[in-house]
């Protein structure tokens, strides 16, 4: 028997076990900072990122990739079928009952977000059309158009001289009356584009009223329903809308100018460092147990890496590497 065979031969599940449970106890002992925010971390992906921006297959894989998800989406395999029926009510009722929580937002960071162009023209729209049509309804309520009033005034002696000069002047107010109409319908406008940001504040500040805190609440509550009762055939509709080839296109000048940095390195370490940065005290151990998480844990992860440890030492490939490990090169 080979020093190789003799090798594998030891590796019986109790050597699995120990190993597994090593590994696992090696990375408790550490904080989530140093497993992920580790400056060999940000190395490879750095260079991960600078090998990927400058290859071609990388770019066809990405971009055949995209149109795959795109093209799965456009074509549900169930039409009718909804997200409600797909995500256990065990996860959405929770967040139903998160978002229906009352929260009034500060008022400037509502205002800023609202205060653009696009809401601009909207609400200039809304109210534009409502004040015009405003008008051109006053303007619709003449005498002629109120019969039973009509008739009152012209049973009186100042109806029956009036009804005279009907005829005469009937042209005459129907012009003056077209030029009153056009006036107030450009005075309305007017009006309007001036109290654009006075109406933009009004939403704001409705928006941050506490009094209407429940029933923003309540609306948020209702935009994870419509979400979660939108059929599949709906967002596959909207899906189609989109182009795959330019949301490709956008991903990969995002990683190209991304690997183009000098500093990338550095960047990815701040990034990770922030994102772990709350988890930089304490090991991952200490932080699972004062959860009450350790020992399921420990359980479960050791599970899982004795399994893959028992996967790998059964490939051809982790042979060939213990038959090189333990060569005899002494001869």
């Amino acid at each position: 028997m080979s020093r190789a065979e003799a090798v594998r031969a030891r590796l019986t599940q109790d050597a699995l076990d120990r190993f597994a449970a090593l590994a696992v106890d090696d990375g408790l002992s550490r904080s989530l900072a140093e497993l992920a925010a580790s400056p060999i971390v940000a190395e490879v992906l750095a260079r991960a990122l600078r090998q990927a921006a400058g290859r071609p297959e990388t770019a066809e894989g990405l971009r055949a990739e995209v149109r795959r998800l795109a093209a799965r989406a456009a074509a549900p395999v169930h039409p009718r079928a909804r997200l409600r029926q797909r995500i256990p009510k065990e996860i959405t009722d929770p967040l139903r009952h998160l978002l229906a929580d009352p929260w009034v937002p500060e008022e400037d960071l509502v205002l800023r977000l609202i205060d653009h162009e696009a809401m601009r023209f909207l609400v200039q729209e809304v109210l534009q059309e409502s004040a015009v049509g405003l008008v051109r309804r006053l303007r619709a309520l003449a005498p002629e158009r109120l019969p039973a009033l009509g008739r009152a005034v012209r049973r009186t002696s100042v109806g029956h001289g009036l009804s005279r000069l009907k005829a005469i002047g009937s042209g005459m107010v129907s012009a003056v009356g077209s030029e009153i109409e056009e006036h107030l319908e450009q005075r309305a406008r007017e009006f309007v584009g001036q109290g654009i940001r006075a109406a933009l504040l009004r939403v704001a500040r409705l928006l941050t009223d506490p009094a209407r805190a429940g029933t923003l609440a309540d609306w948020r509550a209702h935009l994870l329903d419509a979400v979660l009762d939108t059929s599949d055939a709906a967002w596959a509709r909207e899906a189609r809308k989109t182009d795959p080839d330019r949301l490709a296109g956008a991903l990969l000048e995002g990683i190209e100018r991304l690997a183009a940095r000098p500093d990338l390195q550095a960047v990815l370490e701040d990034l990770l460092a922030r994102a772990t940065g709350a988890w930089s005290q304490g090991t991952l151990g200490d932080r699972l147990e004062a959860a009450g998480l350790l020992d399921p844990f420990r359980e479960a992860a050791t599970a899982l890496v004795r399994e893959r440890a028992a996967r790998l030492v059964e490939t051809p490939a982790f042979q060939v590497f213990l038959d090189d490990l333990l060569e005899d090169r002494s001869t």
